[in-house]
């Protein structure tokens, strides 16, 4: 009996078309990762308490890491010959370690900036987080409660703001930013979820806005130390 030797067929290479768009999708991927649509909000919210915020939110992630320890270790470093030098790190002064602190109001307002965009962004997300079982503060208030706070923390905020750092104009963008929600939870959306059309207009809205304000922010410091 003739056995027919069987002819094993090379593995199909990945063409160059192929890995060029797998590759553009990993990178994509990174992009949309590093949320382009908060980079605007995070530069202005930076100038608001550094004159160079631009400057200091794109700087090497070593001067946050290696920088305070040059700082506040000034005393020990006078003896130590490697400091100084761009190598080893600088020598600290105590002209450097009593810098002026931005005042309270700043920490607290950006910790209650930080929360209701966290609570915005859930809202957003209230549909897929609850097909994906996710269980978040948004989902538990339900749409018109979560607003609600929303529009609290923004009040809250626009007081802080006119009280504390005397900025009408900040302080009026908050309120005029508390009463498009008040219209949005009454009159308009409600507990209808926003499409993903009216997210995308929302949020090239809220980026002009940031980019518009930045001369503002820089020109006042309202929030900068006094």
């Amino acid at each position: 009996m003739i056995h027919q030797a069987r002819v094993m067929e090379p593995p199909v290479a990945v063409t160059t078309p192929r890995r060029s768009r797998r590759l553009a999708e990993e990178i994509a991927f990174v992009f949309k990762a590093a949320r382009p649509g908060f980079w605007l909000t995070s530069i202005w919210f930076y100038q608001a308490e550094f004159w160079l915020g631009l400057l200091y939110v794109t700087f090497p992630l070593g001067v946050l890491i290696y920088g305070w320890n040059d700082v506040v270790d000034f005393e020990a470093d006078r003896f130590n010959p490697r400091k100084g030098t761009y190598l080893f790190g600088a020598r600290g002064t105590p002209e450097r370690s009593h810098v002026s602190q931005v005042p309270w109001f700043t920490f607290l307002f950006g910790a209650m900036f930080a929360m209701h965009s966290h609570l915005f962004g859930e809202i957003m997300d209230l549909e897929p987080d609850r097909r994906a079982g996710r269980r978040t503060l948004a989902g538990v208030l339900h749409a018109r409660p979560a607003k609600w706070l929303l529009i609290a923390f923004l009040a809250v905020e626009a007081v802080l703001i006119w009280t504390c750092a005397r900025d009408p104009w900040l302080a009026a963008f908050l309120v005029g930013s508390a009463g498009w929600f008040v219209l949005d939870v009454m009159l308009v959306w409600r507990d209808r979820p926003y499409s993903p059309g009216e997210m995308r207009l929302l949020f090239l809205a809220w980026n002009a806005v940031a980019l518009a304000s930045m001369p503002w922010m820089w020109h006042a410091a309202s929030l900068a130390p006094r």
